[in-house]
């Protein structure tokens, strides 16, 4: 409701500033430069790095990769795809 609301009252011809093309740019040339998972992390079986098991969980819900990522027993799992 919250949302809708917000929604309704901004203007539909708003657009960011300049400025934010820029951050967004700068931010893309970091991520790119100093990925936050490196590839010693992607390799390592056991335990999975954190870091490394997000970017498992957010590929999986992209539908972007052959691995996996499941629960069993309480824990969650995360397995490479292993042709990489």
């Amino acid at each position: 409701m919250f949302l809708t609301e917000l929604e309704r009252q901004i203007e539909p011809a708003w657009k960011p500033p300049a400025e934010h093309a820029q951050w967004l740019e700068w931010c893309r040339t970091r991520v790119s430069r100093y990925p936050v998972v490196q590839p010693d992390q992607r390799a390592a079986q056991s335990p999975i790095n954190p870091y490394r098991f997000m970017e498992l969980l957010f590929e999986g819900l992209r539908g972007g990769r052959r691995g996996g990522v499941w629960r069993r027993s309480g824990v969650h799992h995360a397995v490479p795809d292993r042709q990489a």
